[in-house]
C-alpha cells in the first residue's frame, strides 16, 4: 500500500503522533505510523526499510527528546534517500521540543513545520502543505469592524489634533517607514567562561546579508524576510576549538538589537574498524571527515582507527576511507559511534 508520508519519532512521541496521523487521515492523507501498519509475523526492520524506500516524503518528528537512537537511524535513512531520490524531508517540531531547536547540521538546511503550538487546524494545514509540495496556507486576516462601532463623538478633534502634531513636526519629511528599514543584528560570540570570541562562523535561520566585526558578526536582514513570528535563530562555531552554539532572538521595534550567543564544546569521537571484501583488516588506510582535512587518521595494524571530532555526540558527520590501490568508501556515522565499519573494495 503507498503512503504519502513516513512519520518517524521517538517512541517517548507516541501518543502525539498517534494524534497526528489520525489528524492528516482526516484530510485524506495516508501516513505511515508504525503502531498501525507493522504486520505481525515480518521481521520489523524490512518493513521500515521498504516503506522509506518507497515513500515520497518522511516527517522527523524532534519533541521534548530531540532525537534519539533508533530515531537517528530512519533520520540517516531518509537523509540517503534525499540524495538518492530527492523526496521530501521536513523536521516537524511539536510540543516541548527545545526552543531554540539544535538540529543535527544535516537536517538544518530543510525548512522545519512547526507545531510546538499544538496540533490546531491551521498547523495541521501548514504539515498537510508541506507534505503535498506546496506553500503554507496564508492565516486568514481579521474581519474589519464596522466604521460605525468606531465613530465616537471625540474621534473627530482627535484626528485632527494628530494631524496637527505631526504636521508641526519636520521629521514628517524625511521620515523612512519601518518596512523599509533593515534589522542591523549585532551577533556577539561568546567563549564557554563568557568571553568575546573572534574566529567564529555562523549560519542563520533566514537568508540574510552577514558581515564579520570585532568579537562577532553584524547580519543585516530586511523584514520581508522573516517568518511569522519574527523570530530567527542563529547558530555560532569555531570549529578549530572544538565549540557551537546557538541563540534565537524576536526581533521588534529595535532595528540594532545585540544577540550574545555563548559557545560550548562540542567535540566527540568516532572509532571502528576498515576492512577489505574479504572482512580482513586493512592497515595504514587514511580516515579523516569530509571538508575537515585536520579531523583525520590512520588505521592501525588490526584496521581499527579512533578520531576525535568537531561536531556533538549525535550530530551526522561524513567520513571517507582511502588506501591505494582501493577504491574510497564514504561512510555518515554520527558522532560518538565507537563501532563505524568501513569497507573498501579492490581498485579495477
Amino acid at each position: 500500500m503507498f503512503h504519502d508520508v513516513f512519520l518517524s519519532y521517538d517512541s517517548s512521541e507516541r501518543a502525539l503522533v498517534r494524534e497526528l496521523a489520525d489528524a492528516l487521515t482526516a484530510y485524506g492523507l495516508s501516513p505511515w505510523f508504525d503502531e498501525r501498519d507493522l504486520i505481525s509475523g515480518r521481521p520489523w526492520v524490512d518493513t521500515l526499510e521498504e516503506v522509506i524506500q518507497e515513500t515520497h516524503c518522511i516527517a522527523i518528528i524532534v519533541g521534548r527528546e530531540g532525537i534519539r537512537r533508533w530515531h537517528k537511524v530512519e533520520t540517516r535513512a531518509a537523509l540517503e534517500e534525499f540524495v538518492r531520490r530527492d523526496i521530501s524531508v521536513i523536521p516537524v517540531l511539536v510540543p516541548g521540543a527545545p526552543d531554540p531547536i539544535e538540529l543535527p547540521p544535516f537536517l538544518r538546511p530543510f525548512t522545519c513545520v512547526d507545531l510546538r503550538e499544538g496540533l490546531s487546524k491551521e498547523n495541521t494545514k501548514r504539515l498537510v502543505a508541506a507534505i503535498h509540495g506546496q506553500k503554507p496556507p496564508t492565516p486568514p486576516k481579521p474581519k474589519r469592524r464596522l466604521w460605525k462601532q468606531l465613530v465616537g463623538p471625540g474621534l473627530p478633534l482627535a484626528l485632527l489634533a494628530g494631524l496637527g502634531l505631526w504636521w508641526s513636526n519636520p521629521a514628517h519629511e524625511t521620515h523612512t517607514p519601518q518596512k523599509d528599514r533593515v534589522y542591523q543584528v549585532r551577533i556577539i560570540a561568546l567563549s564557554p567562561d563568557g568571553q568575546p570570541l573572534d574566529g567564529t562562523e555562523i549560519e542563520t535561520s533566514v537568508s540574510a546579508e552577514t558581515q564579520r566585526v570585532s568579537s562577532g558578526w553584524e547580519v543585516e536582514i530586511p523584514p520581508v524576510k522573516l517568518p511569522q513570528d519574527r523570530t530567527i535563530t542563529v547558530w555560532i562555531t569555531k570549529k578549530s576549538a572544538y565549540l557551537k552554539g546557538a541563540a534565537t532572538i524576536t526581533l521588534g521595534s529595535d532595528f540594532r538589537p545585540r544577540l550574545d550567543v555563548r559557545l560550548k564544546k562540542t567535540a566527540s569521537t568516532l572509532a571502528g574498524l576498515v576492512v577489505d571484501e574479504e572482512n580482513r583488516p586493512l592497515t595504514r588506510a587514511h580516515v579523516f571527515v569530509i571538508g575537515q582535512l585536520s579531523e583525520s587518521t590512520w588505521t592501525l595494524s588490526d584496521g581499527q582507527f579512533a578520531l576525535d571530532v568537531s561536531t556533538s555526540e549525535g550530530e551526522i558527520t561524513h567520513l571517507r576511507a582511502e588506501k591505494q590501490g582501493y577504491q574510497p568508501a564514504e561512510e555518515y556515522p554520527y558522532a560518538g559511534d565507537l563501532s563505524v565499519r568501513i569497507m573498501l573494495r579492490k581498485a579495477p
